[in-house]
Formats: structure tokens, C-alpha cells, sequence
């Protein structure tokens, strides 16, 4: 069973969206996950956005607790014509629900339409 809950707004240049997420993966109280999100998006110009997210996860394992990992990332977007240059800096604290590791990530991306 599952369960998610979202809304976005948008403003003039300015989106925000906020989700909340419960996944049972057993039976009842036995395994899943439980999600938080939220996110802004700035769109500078017609070229050019720019845009924030956060991510919680906690993993649920019945009576014996979890751990749960975080993660935020910033992205910048710029098109031009039929190129799309994207450009993301992505940090996670107890990745894979895992006490102490840490990942960080660079990705910088090059989208051509033909």
C-alpha cells in the first residue's frame, strides 16, 4: 500500500511544489518508506532557471526503527535554440540508508535537438 500527498503553486516566474510520500513494502508497520520533499524553481528568463529541492526518506523497519537518509540538490538549466546545458550539484547524507555515508555529485549535462 501507498500513499502520496502533493501541491504546487506557481507565481509569475516562481514554482514550489511539497510531497509527502508513505510506501508499505510488507504488511502493515513492517517495512516501507516514509518521504518528504519540497522544491523552488526560478525562472530567471525565457534561457535561464534556476532551482532548489530537498529530500527526506526514512526507512521503516517495524518495531526495530530505521535510518534516514537526506539529500538536496541545486540546478541551473540554460537553453538556447535547440541546446539545453544542465548543470546539477547533489549532496546525500546516510545514503542508502546507510549511518555515515555521504555521497556528493557533480552532473553537467549537453541535451541537442535535432
Amino acid at each position: 500500500m501507498s500513499a502520496t500527498w502533493f501541491a504546487n503553486y506557481s507565481f509569475g516566474p516562481v514554482s514550489v511544489g511539497y510531497r509527502i510520500s508513505e510506501i508499505q513494502a510488507g504488511s502493515a508497520g513492517t517495512a516501507g518508506k516514509n518521504v518528504e520533499a519540497y522544491a523552488i524553481a526560478f525562472n530567471v528568463n525565457d534561457n535561464l532557471s534556476i532551482s532548489y529541492a530537498e529530500y527526506e526518506s526514512e526507512e521503516v523497519l517495524g518495531t526495530t526503527g530505521g535510518q534516514t537518509q537526506k539529500a538536496d540538490s541545486i540546478q541551473l538549466t540554460y537553453n538556447m535554440g535547440g541546446a539545453t546545458l544542465k548543470f546539477a550539484e547533489t549532496n546525500a547524507d546516510d545514503a542508502r540508508y546507510s549511518a555515515g555515508i555521504s555521497n556528493e555529485a557533480t552532473t553537467v549535462a549537453l541535451g541537442l535537438a535535432f
